[in-house]
């Protein structure tokens, strides 16, 4: 259903109930207050069509924000797995040079200074390949840590993104029962249906529990 929709139909309804007024001025002295009391029951459905758009329009403000945080965290999450691998590659070219050094240091005609330099280089290698492994992250810096870290940190951005996921479901569903919610009222009004507005009413209920969970995640209703 497209958005100015709901504002047309409200349009519709007006004249609707503008007509059956006008009808029910010269039909007053045959039919009493029948035509008052669908006249009546006509206003209540407009009304109630009109907060049904003005919920619908609140949803789609909620949905439009939710889907673009979604997809802000999902560059996120992406981006750190990209810079958690860029260290293991690092780390991967530090092991194979550490094996490289060990493999010299295997060799019984090395010498004494140059055995020196490779046991250094060994030690530098080892202590750079434990960087990789963990480091404390440095403050305002999201880069920083080691694979433990960016490990946790997007871990915990794939959290965030799928519960930015569940809202996004809430307010589709949300949308749904709206629309179903507008159809039930218009057609309540064409046949004088209490019961069809009474089903439209609940319909919009639960379309506005869905925004409301969508808006503020209380309970993981639908996802």
């Amino acid at each position: 259903m497209e958005a100015n929709e709901p504002s047309e139909m409200i349009s519709e309804i007006e004249e609707d109930l503008h007509g059956g007024h006008e009808q029910g001025k010269a039909g007053e002295a045959q039919h009493g207050g029948h035509d008052h009391h669908h006249s009546g029951f006509r206003s209540v459905a407009a009304v109630w069509v009109a907060i049904l758009a003005a919920m619908m329009a609140i949803r789609g403000v909620g949905a439009e924000q939710a889907k673009d945080e979604l997809i802000a965290k999902n560059i996120q999450v992406s981006d750190t797995w990209s810079h958690y691998q860029a260290k293991n590659l690092r780390q991967a070219s530090y092991r194979i040079a550490k094996d490289e050094v060990e493999a010299a240091l295997a060799a019984p005609a090395l010498s004494g200074p140059q055995r020196a330099a490779q046991e250094k280089r060994l030690a530098d290698y080892d202590k750079q390949i434990k960087r990789y492994d963990s480091e404390p992250m440095r403050a305002g810096d999201p880069q920083s840590g080691g694979k433990k870290e960016i490990s946790e940190r997007a871990k915990g951005y794939q959290e965030e993104s799928e519960v930015l996921e569940h809202k996004n479901h809430n307010f589709n569903f949300a949308e749904m029962f709206f629309q179903l919610g507008l159809v039930l009222a218009s057609v309540s009004i064409l046949l004088n249906s209490r019961k069809l507005l009474i089903g439209s009413a609940v319909l919009g209920a639960v379309g506005a529990l869905l925004t409301i969970n969508g808006f503020f995640w209380l309970v993981q209703a639908i996802g």
